[in-house]
């Protein structure tokens, strides 16, 4: 049994424990080893929070859940891969029209606890795909799985452009629709 994580990691020290450790340690180890609470069943399932009117829905999809829905893909050329690359996921836009929400803020969330905060509409009219394949191989954590936030940059350049890049965020575990 691998000897416990601290509390609090680096960024830093997260890559490097996603690169040198098997899948396995990084599994069990999860969002706990960065001192969160776990936002999912699993580490590696997308918990999804509803904000608005005063009340909050919550639910944790799991991967093979992501799996099932309708699928499409997408062709990138992104700073963080070489050529253009076929992303596979479930559209973002089905996922918002999901749990009924089409515009307002929506934070996604990394395993790593970075975050950023996007408007759902133009995450839906850029294109966005939770993207869970990269070139028909599910992603792992160590190549920005199991969740990756893309987009079709290879027909719109503009989306891979310097001032756009923040967007895509990947190791997605967490996605809050409405105002927090």
């Amino acid at each position: 049994m691998p000897s416990p994580l601290p509390s609090r990691l680096s960024a830093f020290a997260v890559w490097a424990a996603c690169l040198l450790a098997p899948a396995g340690v990084i599994a069990t180890a999860g969002v706990a080893a960065l001192g969160a609470p776990p936002a999912a069943a699993s580490s590696l399932d997308l918990a999804v929070r509803v904000n608005g009117q005063g009340a909050e829905q919550a639910t944790s999809i799991s991967l093979a859940d992501l799996a099932a829905m309708p699928q499409t893909q997408v062709r990138a050329v992104t700073p963080w891969t070489e050529g253009v690359v076929v992303f596979e996921g479930v559209p973002f836009a089905d996922l918002a029209a999901r749990v009924g929400v089409s515009e307002g803020p929506v934070a996604l969330t990394a395993l790593n606890a970075y975050q950023i905060t996007l408007d759902a509409a133009q995450v839906i009219a850029s294109g966005g795909v939770l993207a869970l394949k990269m070139d028909g191989k599910t992603m792992s954590v160590r190549d920005k799985g199991p969740i990756w936030l893309v987009f079709p940059s290879e027909a719109r350049p503009e989306l891979a452009a310097t001032d756009n890049t923040h967007m895509w965020i990947w190791q997605v575990n967490a996605i809050d629709f409405g105002p927090r």
